[in-house]
């Protein structure tokens, strides 16, 4: 199985295991299944190449380094982080303590991998001289929201003091040298990690991934400091930042990414949303 997934790893951006059914590929955005012979089909053929539960569970074995215990918290959460960045959702029976809070999985019915890759995608998005701002990145899921984040903390980092809140291990583990000139705080919540870079590390600039409701107020106090913040948001188009506008967090740059990655991100400035929302 992994002699034939390898072959299309440079493209590979999602990999699905559902226990007794066929392998599904994300590659260069386009869903397909897998045979067993190791060719990519748009349609379920007569010999795909299926999951197994036994599948499943050695996949997991081998992502902790044969220590599920030592990642065991991560899982509880529904995820596992690998070095290189590549993020593994899982599914299947949580078994919960006498509060009702989830304390493990007993079985896993599916995975969901995700791909991590350093792709220089955002030079022709966003020029040197709008790095110092504030800059949102907003797209779907798959969109490459984390990708696109990532090269402009990269950049950033060569000219100002970027501080990356890496919450769940993605940004910052990539196995290329990316994000070598950032300071990385890593397996905290947003909150706490700003606190601490404000306090001790000086930035110029904070990048985080993944904006939650809760976030909204501690990211206000943040660019109340004089600190500009790249960050990712979850959403489909420019209307959707609007949820933003209760904490008064306002972004001197949007970045609107196609899910299908076939057409240029679009880019707003502070006054065309302004204008539009």
């Amino acid at each position: 199985m992994r002699e034939h997934i390898f072959k299309y790893f440079t493209s590979l951006r999602e990999l699905r295991m559902r226990a007794d059914r066929p392998i599904r590929l994300n590659v260069s955005g386009v869903w397909y299944y897998m045979t067993c012979q190791g060719k990519l089909s748009k349609q379920c053929s007569e010999q795909p190449l299926i999951a197994t539960s036994n599948d499943i569970n050695k996949t997991i074995i081998l992502a902790c380094d044969k220590s599920v215990y030592s990642v065991e918290r991560q899982l509880t959460y529904g995820y596992l982080t690998l070095e290189d960045g590549c993020r593994i959702g899982v599914c299947g029976k949580a078994s919960c303590n006498e509060y009702g809070q989830v304390v493990c999985f007993s079985q896993y019915s599916s995975l969901c991998i995700r791909v991590a890759h350093a792709v220089h995608c955002s030079d022709n998005v966003i020029q040197d001289s709008m790095l110092n701002s504030n800059i949102l990145i907003v797209g779907s899921p798959s969109a490459g929201k984390t990708t696109f984040l990532r090269d402009i903390a990269s950049r950033a980092s060569k000219l100002y003091n970027v501080v990356v809140v890496d919450e769940r291990g993605e940004l910052g583990a990539t196995e290329t040298e990316n994000l070598q000139d950032a300071d990385i705080i890593t397996n905290c919540n947003k909150e706490y990690a700003f606190s601490v870079a404000i306090r001790s590390l000086a930035p110029d600039i904070i990048a985080m991934d993944e904006l939650q409701n809760s976030d909204f107020a501690p990211l206000n106090m943040v660019m109340q400091s004089g600190v500009k913040v790249f960050a990712t948001l979850h959403g489909s188009n420019i209307g959707d930042v609007s949820r933003l506008s209760s904490c008064g967090a306002k972004f001197d740059y949007y970045v609107i990414l196609d899910k299908t990655q076939s057409k240029l991100p679009l880019l707003y400035s502070k006054s065309d949303v302004d204008k539009l929302l």
